[in-house]
């Protein structure tokens, strides 16, 4: 079974989500390489974050975390389009893991009650074929055991895409 494992992956080599280099066989989508380039916020050690800080005074909220630092066309953005765009649910999930091992290391389990998926509305994710939110939080759960409650948030509008939008836009829509 191993050597027909190894046959097909000289005919289909697997190459890294962020380099497009292959990837070698204790590699999972993404190269260590990559891996250890990606920028963490570790907003998650810190209750007075950042993203706390950009809610503040539109949005009441008791605690806030984000994963990564998003950067136009840096490695980050190249994962997430990957995910979204190029049918790669399985990413999602792998960088859910990745974050929720991080969460547990502060207890996160023991503050959260739900993981919440940013809804897509019903037709987008018809189009798109599923809802990326979803698989990463399917993945923070695997590792955390918090329960994802895909019922608390509903998406009423369709919106057209907001790439070209500044933050204010998107804010309001």
């Amino acid at each position: 079974m191993r050597i027909f494992e190894d046959i097909i992956n000289i005919i289909f080599p697997k190459v890294c989500c962020g380099c497009n280099n292959s990837l070698a066989k204790n590699e999972e989508l993404i190269c260590f390489e990559c891996r250890s380039k990606i920028p963490k916020t570790k907003f998650e050690t810190n209750d007075k974050n950042e993203l706390v800080s950009r809610f503040y005074g539109k949005l009441e909220i008791e605690h806030g975390s984000s994963f990564l630092y998003f950067h136009k066309s840096g490695l980050t953005q190249k994962v997430l389009h990957t995910i979204k765009y190029e049918s790669m649910p399985e990413l999602g999930e792998l960088f859910g893991r990745w974050y929720g091992h991080e969460l547990l290391k502060h207890n996160i389990e023991e503050k959260v009650d739900f993981i919440i998926p940013v809804p897509l509305h019903p037709r987008k994710e018809k189009i798109r074929g599923y809802n990326q939110s979803y698989f990463i939080a399917k993945g923070i759960s695997e590792v955390t055991k918090i329960p994802i409650n895909n019922e608390l948030l509903v998406r009423i509008h369709y919106l057209s895409s907001q790439t070209q939008q500044t933050k204010e836009q998107r804010w309001k829509s």
